[in-house]
C-alpha cells in the first residue's frame, strides 16, 4: 500500500472513531509520512482531524515537521494551534523557538482570542527555551 493510501486509510479510521488504530498505525509506520501528513493537514477541512494530524506530525519526533507546526500556529481552531504549540515545545530547538516567536504577530478577530493564544504562546516559548538550556 502506498503512503497516500495508507494515510487516508488511517485518517478514515480516525473519523470512524478508532483513534488508537489511526494514531499508532501512523506513528509506527516505518516510512516517513511527513510530506503526506503535511499535505493532508493543508487540505483537511475538519478542525478535529487537522488537530489529530498535527499531533501525529509532532509525535514523529522529526525536526523537519517544525515548518508545518509553525504553519499550524495560524490555524483558527484552538485545538489545532494548541497541538502545534505542544509539538514545537516537544521538538525544542533553536528553529522551534524561532517558529514560536513568529507566532507573536498573529492577528485575531477578538481580544479574548488574542489574549488566550498569547498566554499559551509565551508559556510554550518559556518551556522550549528552558529545554534548550538543559
Amino acid at each position: 500500500m502506498d503512503t497516500t493510501t495508507y494515510l487516508q486509510d488511517h485518517l478514515e479510521a480516525y473519523r470512524r472513531g478508532d483513534r488508537d488504530r489511526a494514531f499508532f498505525g501512523l506513528i509506527n509506520r516505518g516510512d516517513s509520512l511527513l510530506p503526506d501528513l503535511v499535505k493532508a493537514f493543508q487540505s483537511e477541512a475538519d478542525p478535529k482531524v487537522r488537530a489529530f494530524i498535527v499531533e501525529v506530525l509532532w509525535q514523529q519526533r522529526d525536526q523537519r515537521a517544525i515548518p508545518a507546526l509553525a504553519e499550524a500556529l495560524n490555524d483558527p481552531d484552538e485545538r489545532v494551534w494548541q497541538e502545534a504549540l505542544n509539538g514545537l515545545v516537544t521538538l525544542a530547538s533553536t528553529e522551534s523557538v524561532e517558529a514560536l516567536k513568529m507566532g507573536r504577530g498573529r492577528i485575531f478577530r477578538t481580544v479574548a482570542e488574542r489574549d488566550k493564544f498569547n498566554t499559551w504562546l509565551e508559556e510554550a516559548i518559556d518551556q522550549a527555551e528552558e529545554a534548550l538550556r538543559r
